[in-house]
Order: structure tokens, then C-alpha cells, then sequence
């Protein structure tokens, strides 16, 4: 039974916060449904069953995907692991470098994993953040659809097709899904971006958020990362890493657990996780 109650949001703050206090399968009876431009929230109550929140494009579903204690998550970065953005990112950042006069392999070397405005704020301090980053969207407006999907991410997605999964990404959310759905990919269930984190990887935040959102102990999450800022993340939040080699070295991800050249390569290793944790 699904009851919708319409509460101020320090009530339905609250009632979350009670929840969690109370454990077990209190914890999965209330949500949190923020509407834009709406100045209440909806708390979503539920008997033995998690709703839980996807924003897409300022749409927000409620997704029934259980409560089970056996649920474990598989979580994507997507840059560098779900879409292949080097060769664009590294056009665009190579320009904007330009433009400013500083040296592209050191404005590139800290793009990896990080959202925009912290490299800008890392690499060129003295400029105004917020004002570089839109020059930086107008560059990559120009790149236009360069943006494809690896061609084995629907496999490894179709083998998530029953388990709960998320993204966790440095990006925006409609550019994302944009990307995601041109190459013929579903819509994440949890999609983190960088509009919805104080702190950008390497801070965990981004990856608790998710696991939070898809109601998983952090522990019981799988993350599929690309570069060692993420992979650091995903270790902090105390989550088991496979890092794909599409953007980095063996010596830049030694900090994940387990290593593969592509998705592909990577199948085998998420398979095993998941059957180890889930009997």
C-alpha cells in the first residue's frame, strides 16, 4: 500500500532522519521527493518496499526496486567508461587551455574524473570559475554528438537489467542522459551528477549519494571507474572499484581492486562480485 502525504521539507526531512534511526524495514518507509518550484515535498510512504528517487531532465519518477537484504548496487562513472569522451574532452580542454595561455597537458592531466569547475578552480585560480565553465560548454557545444557510447556497455547494462544500478558522473544531467540515449542505452535509475554534490570526486560524496538514493550500504556497492580521482572516491566510500584502463595506466590505478582493459573485460569480474554477494 502507497500512501503520498504532502509535508513541508523539514518534515519530511525528518521523517527520513527518523527512519534511518529506527533500521531495519522502518528505514526503507519514507523518501523524499523533491518538485521543482514546488516549496513542499512529497514524503512517499511504503510496507515492505523502497520508492525511491531518479531525476531525469527535472522529472522525478518513483522507481519500486525493493528492499531486500541481499540488494547490492553496481555503480558507473560514465565518462571514459559508459561514453567515450577522451578525444572530444581532450579537444576541448586542449582549447580552452589555449584561449587562457596555459599548458594543455597540465590543464588536461586534471580533468580526469573531476567536475569543470574544480579544475578550472585547481589549474587557473585567478579566473573566475562560473565564467570560465561557460566557455567551456560553448566549446563543447561545438563538438556537438562526439560523444559515443563504448560499444559493450548495452551488455554490461543488460546484465544489470534485474539489479539495482546508478550513475555517478562529474557532468549534468541532460547532457548525460542526451549521451546515454543516443547510443541506444537505458535511463539510469540513479543518476548522480554535479549539480547534486558540494564536493566533486575525489570526495565520496557523489558515490554515498548514491548508494543512499538506491538504498545500499556503501559496502555493498560495485563501482566501475575510469580514473584514479573517481577510483579514490569510490575507495573512500569504502566500495569495491574495478577501474577499466580506457583513459589511464596500470601505475595510475593501483588504488582499485581489480583491473580490466574494457567493459568487456570487466563482465567476468562484476559477474563474479555479484554471485559472491548475492547466494
Amino acid at each position: 500500500m502507497l500512501t503520498l502525504t504532502r509535508q513541508t521539507p523539514e518534515q519530511a526531512r525528518r521523517a527520513l532522519r527518523n527512519a534511518t534511526l529506527r533500521g531495519g524495514e522502518a528505514a526503507g518507509a519514507a523518501a523524499a521527493i523533491h518538485r521543482p518550484g514546488e516549496g513542499d515535498v512529497v514524503a512517499v510512504d511504503a510496507a515492505g518496499k523502497m520508492v525511491r528517487q531518479a531525476a531525469h531532465e527535472g522529472l522525478h519518477h518513483l522507481h519500486d526496486i525493493g528492499a531486500g537484504a541481499t540488494d547490492k548496487a553496481v555503480l558507473f562513472d560514465v565518462d571514459g567508461v559508459l561514453v567515450d569522451s577522451y578525444p572530444a574532452y581532450r579537444r576541448i580542454w586542449s582549447r580552452w587551455a589555449d584561449h587562457r595561455n596555459l599548458d594543455p597537458d597540465l590543464v588536461w592531466s586534471h580533468t580526469h574524473g573531476r567536475r569543470p569547475v574544480d579544475t578550472i578552480q585547481v589549474v587557473a585560480p585567478h579566473l573566475d570559475a562560473a565564467a570560465e565553465y561557460q566557455l567551456i560548454r560553448e566549446f563543447m557545444a561545438h563538438e556537438g554528438d562526439n560523444f559515443p557510447v563504448y560499444p559493450d556497455a548495452a551488455a554490461v547494462l543488460h546484465l544489470l537489467k534485474d539489479r539495482r544500478w546508478g550513475v555517478v558522473t562529474s557532468g549534468r544531467t541532460p547532457t548525460v542522459l542526451h549521451r546515454l540515449r543516443a547510443g541506444g542505452l537505458p535511463d539510469p535509475p540513479v543518476l548522480v551528477d554535479s549539480s547534486q554534490v558540494r564536493r566533486g570526486k575525489p570526495d565520496p560524496e557523489g558515490y554515498l549519494r548514491a548508494a543512499q538514493l538506491l538504498n545500499v550500504p556503501a559496502p555493498d556497492c560495485l563501482v566501475i571507474e575510469d580514473a584514479p580521482a573517481g577510483v579514490a572516491a569510490a575507495r573512500t566510500a569504502g566500495m569495491t572499484v574495478i577501474a577499466v584502463r580506457t583513459t589511464h595506466a596500470d601505475d595510475e590505478l593501483t588504488g582499485a581492486h581489480h583491473r580490466a582493459d574494457t567493459l568487456s573485460d570487466a563482465i567476468p569480474l562484476i559477474t563474479d562480485w555479484l554471485d559472491r554477494t548475492h547466494p
